[in-house]
């Protein structure tokens, strides 16, 4: 699995420190299934050298490569026609929607946990993102509602036990908020701010400009 921000390469060998990218393809010639995740597939939009990336995906196709690019829906059209004209690549577009109250019913039957009663934090985790957090939370006969379900949130992806780490958060937020801005300079520590990297909260543009995931600003989260 890789970033989109990754494919900024000079060359595709780059991908590794020990071993070139065809040792790669050679070790698991005799795989069955081969799966690649690109990650914020948008990201390529921004490539300013795109060779690399056009080998990378050239020599995977060439070997029975499973390619999956994940985005957001509002890039749909604009990656379907980069993918075709640069890439040489027509892609197979799923979209991941919702989930209904009978598919969360039935997960729920199926995998034996509780869904909770608040009607607030139910429609929350219809959103696949949200039920994988509430799961992680998630005791046995343990009733959650929307605000412990937040705290927790809170507390165990943001805080950490680290009040300068919440407070960088909020600082983004604020900043991100009043500028307008997806990307914003944070005055911060750099190795919270690399924490949050690191945890999926966070993204770069550059060592400076830092963009806050919306999973996070979503319902007050």
């Amino acid at each position: 699995m890789f970033k989109a921000t990754e494919f900024e390469l000079r060359s595709i060998n780059d991908f590794f420190k020990n071993y070139d990218f065809q040792d790669f393809v050679n070790a698991h010639k005799e795989d069955e299934n081969k799966t690649i995740i690109i990650d914020s597939a948008e990201k390529l939009l921004d490539l300013k050298n795109t060779d690399s990336c056009k080998e990378f995906l050239s020599i995977l196709n060439q070997n029975n490569w499973k390619i999956i690019f994940t985005t957001r829906d509002n890039y749909i059209d604009v990656l379907n026609t980069d993918f075709f004209e640069i890439y040489n690549i027509a892609p197979t577009n799923i979209h991941l929607q919702n989930l209904d109250k009978n598919q969360l019913q039935d997960l729920s039957e199926k995998h034996s946990f509780q869904l909770p009663r608040d009607e607030k934090l139910f429609e929350l985790i219809r959103n696949p993102f949200y039920l994988s957090e509430y799961l992680k939370y998630y005791k046995n006969g343990e009733e959650l509602n929307y605000e412990n379900f937040k705290s927790k949130l809170w507390t165990k992806s943001i805080t950490k036990s680290n009040p300068p780490r919440s407070e960088c958060f909020q600082k983004i937020a604020f900043l991100r908020s009043n500028a307008g801005s997806f990307f914003v300079t944070p005055d911060c520590e750099s190795s919270i701010l690399n924490e949050l990297i690191k945890d999926g909260i966070l993204d770069t543009k550059t060592t400076k400009d830092i963009l806050l995931h919306t999973t996070f600003m979503k319902n007050g989260l």
